[in-house]
């Protein structure tokens, strides 16, 4: 193993990164430095990357056992209905299988890793290959490992699984993640302060340990056989001429668009998909906002797990917001019934749930009123409706009926 930079993009900003030197034998050799990745690339030695869990998400399937190449073909399909953005915008890296015969996947946008590796080729930098930091915490058996860092977390839960998020959100991600774990841990190894007051971890034994750095904790602790290598499959590390291609592929890039530039209507219909793509997800996230005003950001890989897990914790609460769970579980198949309809806003107060809904026709709205007049236990009454060029919009209370 030949001298090397551990790199962390978390945390970097204006241009400015933070690396740590590390020896033949994989200890740091020297001290935690801060700068360009022109003054890295100075030092001469190839980078040991490691990605923010903001940008790579960890998921395991029970995929059937497969060559590894036939198990990257299969793997897009089978988290598919788990996944946001279109499988053919992601790149999927393969880790190991765990106890229970699942196979660990790494997920980053095709785009984010190009564009890391872009910047790094740009400076000069050789990547050696690139980690998610999640699977660089300490990890031992039998226990899960939580990072605090300002307001985010890190949550290690097996040798290739965990998630990120904001701290805010720990209170409720961390419980449920328990709740589902077939093996939970028998202890919690906390580095950094400011745990929660108001997370509840009933029995589970927390040790907590110093952070002077984290750079260096994830540079001490990257296990590289346990962690999942990004740099695979069409980001696989070049050598030889090839590498030297790499370097000049933006440019030729360039002038391949501008020489095709009468082919212009394919790209701009990617485009548009593109930004369609972004409309539903910015539309997710403020829906998320308003339904979970403290809920932290969405997680753009995975947001039906987060969704649940909050709904998980609603329904353990037992509280006022009980009454909100009912109303989505009634109201919710009802409001699909009509392809034609859709639901603009929601808000969730005084007991009751507000609903902006937009619908082919002022028919459509009282339709809707119909089918929820007949679902028991809910009431409803429609505050507006009117019709604005060829759409109707509509407003509706629904509230528990006795």
């Amino acid at each position: 193993m030949s001298q090397r930079l551990v790199l962390r993009l978390q945390g970097a900003s204006d241009g400015q990164y933070r690396w740590l030197p590390i020896g033949s034998d994989g200890r740091p050799d020297g001290p935690v430095t801060e700068g360009s990745l022109s003054d890295a690339a100075r030092l001469r030695r190839p980078l040991v990357v490691l990605a923010p869990a903001a940008d790579v998400a960890l998921f395991s399937t029970p995929l059937p056992r497969l060559s590894r190449q036939r198990a990257a073909r299969a793997v897009p399909y089978a988290l598919e209905d788990q996944l946001v953005e279109d499988v053919e915008d992601l790149h999927f890296a393969l880790g190991q299988r765990n106890a229970r015969g699942e196979l660990a996947v790494a997920v980053v946008a095709k785009a984010q890793m190009q564009a890391w590796l872009d910047a790094f080729a740009e400076a000069g930098l050789e990547v050696e290959q690139i980690y998610p930091e999640l699977l660089a915490l300490p990890h031992e058996p039998g226990c899960w490992t939580l990072l605090l860092e300002n307001d985010q977390f890190l949550l290690r839960t097996g040798r290739q699984s965990g998630f990120g998020g904001d701290v805010d959100n720990l209170p409720v991600l961390l419980p449920a993640a328990l709740e589902e774990a077939e093996q939970p841990p028998q202890r919690l190894l906390v580095y950094g302060a400011g745990l929660p007051a108001e997370l509840a971890l009933g029995e589970l034994a927390v040790e907590q340990h110093p952070l002077d750095d984290v750079l260096t904790l994830l540079a001490r602790h990257l296990r590289e056989r346990e962690a999942i290598p990004l740099r695979t499959g069409p980001f696989a590390r070049r050598r030889g001429w090839s590498a030297q291609w790499q370097r000049w592929r933006l440019a030729a890039s360039l002038l391949l668009a501008w020489a095709l530039a009468d082919t212009g209507g394919a790209y701009l219909q990617q485009w548009q998909l593109r930004q369609e793509l972004q409309a539903v997800e910015a539309a997710q996230a403020q829906v998320y906002r308003r339904a979970f005003p403290d809920g932290g950001q969405l997680n753009r890989y995975n947001p039906r797990q987060q969704v649940e897990s909050r709904l998980a914790a609603l329904r353990r609460s037992g509280g006022s917001d009980s009454g909100l769970l009912h109303l989505l579980h009634t109201a919710g198949p009802l409001l699909t019934a009509d392809p034609e309809l859709q639901v603009v806003n929601l808000t969730y107060r005084g007991n009751g749930l507000e609903l902006e809904v937009s619908a082919a026709s002022l028919q459509g709205i009282d339709q809707l009123k119909q089918r929820l007049d007949g679902a028991p236990g809910l009431g409803v009454e429609v505050v507006s409706a009117r019709a604005e060029g060829d759409r109707a919009q509509g407003r509706l209370r629904l509230e528990i009926s006795s």
